[in-house]
């Protein structure tokens, strides 16, 4: 989305379903990931979702979601990831909202969001992106977000992130999340 700000984010990709099963999700992270059409989303899906979000965030912004360890099959990304001596830690993501492009546009996704506590990165922002998709990273207080130019659906994520800060259910994986999408013309908010 040229000229706004927007988090990292991208496609679960072969090798992310391929890893899958070596990092299982936490129960209550997989009811939440899971709830919801289509019924052939499952642990699996999930843990690959998991591990694409930190991997598009690896690859996009240059922040690692891991801690020292091992990896077995890192290919791609992945590789250069394990080559810092880091395993990721899809478990450390907390669910934080889902959202289906509405049908007709030119793109279309199932985007699932996700929060986590900072201390869970192995390393600091890089001063220029690792990739020519984004022109700056950068951290900006929830409260100055508003200032910058942002997709409606980016407005009403971190608005539900900042209701999760103040009621203090933001590392709570069993809290029920909202689920953004078009039924029938109209734009829904359910909860999954």
């Amino acid at each position: 989305m040229p000229g706004h700000f927007v988090f990292p984010g991208g496609r679960v990709d072969p090798v992310d379903l391929a890893i899958a099963a070596d990092f299982p999700l936490p129960a209550k992270v997989l009811d939440r990931l899971c709830a919801g059409p289509p019924a052939r989303y499952g642990p699996r899906q999930a843990a690959a979702s998991a591990l694409a979000a930190i991997r598009e965030t690896f690859e996009e912004v240059g922040l690692a979601i891991g801690l020292p360890g091992q990896m077995s099959g890192a290919r791609g990304t992945w590789a250069a990831f394990a080559g810092k001596g880091l395993r990721p830690v899809p478990e450390r993501l907390v669910p934080l909202a889902r959202a289906i492009t509405p049908p007709g546009a030119p793109r279309r996704f199932d985007a699932r969001f996700f929060m986590m506590d900072a201390g869970g990165l192995a390393a600091s922002l890089p001063e220029t992106p690792p990739t020519d998709e984004f022109d700056a990273v950068e951290w900006v207080p929830l409260d100055r977000a508003e200032n910058f130019s942002l997709a409606a659906i980016t407005q009403r994520v971190l608005y539900d992130l900042g209701q999760r800060i103040a009621d203090g259910s933001w590392q709570d994986p069993s809290r029920a999340i909202p689920f953004y999408r078009v039924v029938k013309n109209r734009f829904v908010r359910e909860y999954l």
